[in-house]
């Protein structure tokens, strides 16, 4: 055989052989897409890289970054060198204000059950009830205690007091009182 084509002899427990001889096209066909890949990649990654570097080249030696939503004048910003003109791409910034506001509750004028925190939720002063319960199985009055502090101990407790049912009592709640606790059903109200 002096055509040009081979013919290549494989053994019969070869996977997919036939026993028709393979022409060179179908060898190479995987060689040629693989090279056929690689120029078309080439050329777009040629092209791509043009455009950036002709968007570099027209723009000018300082950037102008717009700040919307504000009133200032725009920001300007020199590089440091060439490479950084080139490497940085145009944009626009947008600046986000965030502002934190802190609402505070404002004291409450009239408590019931609960405890209480000096001065967020109750304002120091003189507090009043007239001893009458809200709860109508309170038959042993109401409770008070100025609280140094939140633990639960016994030394926590600055003062306090029951009152007897229908008796009408004030305390005092100081600024540096870290907080006031009401049980028993009572009312009270802040009357200086």
């Amino acid at each position: 055989m002096s055509d040009g084509s081979e013919e290549h002899k494989f053994p019969a427990s070869y996977p997919g052989y036939t026993g028709r001889p393979v022409p060179w096209q179908t060898r190479l066909l995987p060689a040629i897409t693989g090279i056929a890949g690689l120029i078309i990649g080439g050329v777009l990654v040629g092209v791509t890289g043009s455009r950036s570097a002709d968007r570099s080249q027209a723009r000018s030696s300082s950037l102008h970054l717009s700040q919307p939503a504000t009133n200032s004048a725009p920001t300007t910003v020199h590089p440091t060198s060439a490479s950084a003109l080139v490497s940085t791409p145009a944009s626009t910034v947008i600046q986000t204000v965030s502002r934190t506001v802190t609402a505070t509750p404002q004291p409450l004028a009239q408590l019931g059950d609960g405890t209480f925190l000096v001065p967020m939720q109750v304002r120091p002063g003189t507090w009043s009830t007239n001893g009458m319960s809200q709860i109508s199985s309170s038959l042993l009055g109401c409770y008070w205690a100025r609280l140094r502090s939140l633990s639960g101990e016994l030394d926590s407790v600055i003062a306090s007091d029951n009152i007897a049912l229908g008796a009408p009592t004030a305390i005092t709640v100081a600024p540096t009182d870290k907080a006031v606790k009401f049980t028993g059903g009572c009312q009270w109200r802040r009357i200086a």
